[in-house]
C-alpha cells in the first residue's frame, strides 16, 4: 500500500495562509456570539489550523469546525450552490492541528472554518504544506535498487 511522506519538521515548507483575530458579535436576546467564518481557497493535502481564544473558559476544548468543499456542482439546474462538502474537521483551541485533506478531485478546494457560539472571540491560523510530497512504493523501490547496485558491485 502506497502513503505519501511529507517533510513537515522543516519550517521552510509551511506557508501561512491567514492569521486573523476576530470578535464575535452577540447575538439579541441571547448569550451566545456570532464570529464570521473564515474561507480559503487551497490546493495543499495538508494542512495546519490553529485556534486560541482568550474569552475561553480552561474547561472549553473546541476552538473550530473545518469544513472541505469541493467547487463542483452535479448540474447547472441544481437548487444548490457548487460547494460540495467532502470533508469536515473539528480542531481543538490551543493548539495546532494537522489535517491530511483527503485526495478527491478536482481541485483547488474551499476550505471553511466555523467557529462556537459560545466563544466571544478567537484568533486563527492556517498554514499550508508546500514541500516535497514523496510516495512511499517509490522510495522504498529507491531503496531496493540501491541494495541491487551494492549487490552487483561487490566482487
Amino acid at each position: 500500500m502506497s502513503y505519501a511522506i511529507y517533510e513537515i519538521e522543516n519550517s521552510l515548507n509551511w506557508d501561512l495562509v491567514t492569521r486573523q483575530s476576530l470578535n464575535g458579535r452577540r447575538i439579541e436576546g441571547e448569550k451566545t456570539f456570532l464570529i464570521d467564518p473564515v474561507s480559503a481557497v487551497l490546493n495543499s493535502r495538508l494542512l495546519l489550523v490553529g485556534c486560541r481564544s482568550v474569552s475561553a473558559r480552561p474547561s472549553w476544548r473546541l476552538g473550530c469546525w473545518t469544513n472541505f468543499r469541493l467547487l463542483v456542482s452535479p448540474s447547472s439546474t441544481t437548487e444548490f450552490i457548487s460547494a460540495v462538502e467532502f470533508y469536515t474537521k473539528s480542531c481543538q483551541l490551543n493548539r495546532l492541528t494537522l489535517i491530511e485533506v483527503p485526495q478527491i478531485y478536482p481541485w483547488p478546494y474551499l476550505l471553511y472554518l466555523e467557529f462556537p457560539r459560545w466563544l466571544g472571540s478567537i484568533d486563527v491560523e492556517i498554514w499550508k504544506y508546500s514541500g516535497l510530497v514523496e510516495d512511499s512504493v517509490e522510495v522504498r523501490l529507491d531503496i531496493i535498487e540501491g541494495k541491487i547496485d551494492s549487490l552487483n558491485s561487490s566482487p
